[in-house]
């Protein structure tokens, strides 16, 4: 009985622990300033990977890379209120540079907004300007792929089946003298 007792008071102090933490580093964010970002022009297409450039201040200062949150990129359809998340992550450009990979399902209209998310808590961001409403175009139709079409091979056999008829009808013709003497130059008997 005393060991279950320590063990959910052990639970219950880590779970303070935990929401402590948390709590400590949403203030440190707040004491840091506003977390303003841009996002970068970008021309989606719906159903193929897109990646966002984000450029992520706080306080008039680069996002720190190792703040413990992550950025979250929202996606909203305008017409239907459907929603999309993308994680940004830094971009390899250093300084204020993040990006975001997302795919969009359809073509819309979809609103952008972002938030860090800390463990429990989530701290929308002050100001995001840049391409903030986009136009996602339509996937392009791919031309409609079916069996190969027989008409090469039709129109082979009917043109040698016309060469055949034209010389059967050449020969036929031949006087059969001519003939005769053919066939007889070739066996070699003379007639």
């Amino acid at each position: 009985m005393r060991h279950a007792h320590l063990r959910s008071s052990r639970t219950l102090l880590a779970s303070m622990l935990a929401v402590g933490l948390t709590l400590a580093a949403t203030a440190g964010v707040a004491a840091k300033g506003a977390v303003t970002g841009v996002l970068g022009p970008f021309e989606p297409t719906a159903g193929e990977p897109v990646t966002v450039p984000l450029s992520l201040q706080m306080g008039g200062t680069p996002l720190p890379r190792d703040m413990g949150a992550e950025v979250v990129v929202v996606f909203t359809d305008s017409a239907t209120g459907e929603e999309i998340q993308a994680t940004a992550s830094p971009s390899a450009a250093g300084g204020d540079a993040w990006q975001a990979t997302v795919t969009f399902p359809h073509a819309a209209t979809w609103t952008a907004s972002a938030h860090l998310a800390f463990e429990t808590d989530r701290v929308p961001f002050e100001e995001l300007t840049g391409t903030t409403s986009v136009e996602v175009a339509a996937a392009p139709i791919a031309p409609a792929v079916g069996p190969p079409s027989a008409l090469p091979l039709i129109g082979t056999v009917l043109a040698a089946m016309a060469l055949l008829a034209v010389a059967v009808l050449a020969v036929r013709r031949l006087p059969f003298r001519v003939v005769r003497r053919r066939v007889a130059a070739v066996r070699g008997s003379p007639r």
